[in-house]
């Protein structure tokens, strides 16, 4: 298969494109849709990385694969819809936030191939689209990169859910492996006063290198490595995908 996915959600692009390549499909990721390639500045739907602009590309892909959607990723793929299946995949506040969806939203729920929600609780929100287009998907976590790195851990470090995470500790994801290495739990306290419960990246991270998350005692490195790590999740993935393509 030939992949087009559209934004890097907490790396969930790259972990998803990562895996697809290891089972031998081609994945082209676009992360930053605003950025123009200089050939081609005429055409305000082109990226860089992306040579041709959509309108005038002979380029097909099977799939386009949009985390987030919003109206900016939706006009970038405008001239490979119509050759194209579309798979919406909704994290976060994507779909409890009406104006960062719509009328996004609206559109997709009517014209999406296939919609995957990162929590239980946005099942709601896709509650008018038929239980056969739609499951609930865990973020993909690089096993290889989060894990235990013998450090001494100490104490426990508080996570604020969403992105309200990064604006308070200022952590790159890049660095976020390193950081829960040095605590022995994490709390997490999900966005939006969200239900505590609720699965999130970060507790499926931090449960990948060692820590013991709070809300999910439960959940280990092995239980992640077993059902949510970059192989397992992008097989699941090429399941779906092979039920829209048909």
């Amino acid at each position: 298969m030939n992949i087009l996915m559209i934004g890097n959600i907490c790396n969930v692009g790259s972990n998803l494109k990562k895996g697809l390549e290891q089972f031998g499909h081609t994945v082209t990721i676009v992360d930053n849709p605003s950025v123009l390639h200089d050939d081609v500045a005429s055409y305000p739907l082109a990226w860089k990385g992306v040579v041709k602009s959509p309108w005038s590309s002979n380029d097909r892909f099977d799939i386009i694969h949009i985390h987030s959607p919003n109206m900016k990723k939706l006009g970038n793929c405008l001239g490979w819809l119509r050759r194209s299946r579309v798979v919406c995949h909704w994290h976060g506040s994507d779909l409890r936030h009406g104006w960062k969806a719509w009328p996004v939203y609206h559109w997709l729920l009517r014209f999406g191939s296939f919609h995957l929600y990162s929590t239980v609780d946005l099942a709601w929100w896709l509650r008018s689209v038929s239980n056969s287009k739609k499951c609930l998907f865990r973020c993909p976590v690089d096993t290889s990169v989060f894990k235990p790195n013998g450090n001494t851990r100490n104490g426990c470090i508080v996570f604020d859910g969403g992105a309200h995470s990064f604006n308070t500790h200022r952590i790159p994801h890049y660095r976020m492996p390193d950081e829960l290495n040095k605590y022995e739990s994490v709390d997490i306290r999900n966005a939006d006063g969200l239900h505590e419960s609720l699965l999130s990246v970060i507790g499926l991270e931090a449960a990948s290198c060692g820590c013991r998350v709070v809300q999910y005692p439960w959940m280990t490195r092995e239980w992640v490595k077993e059902n949510a790590s970059v192989m397992s999740q992008a097989n699941q993935l090429l399941q779906i995908y092979k039920k829209v393509i048909g």
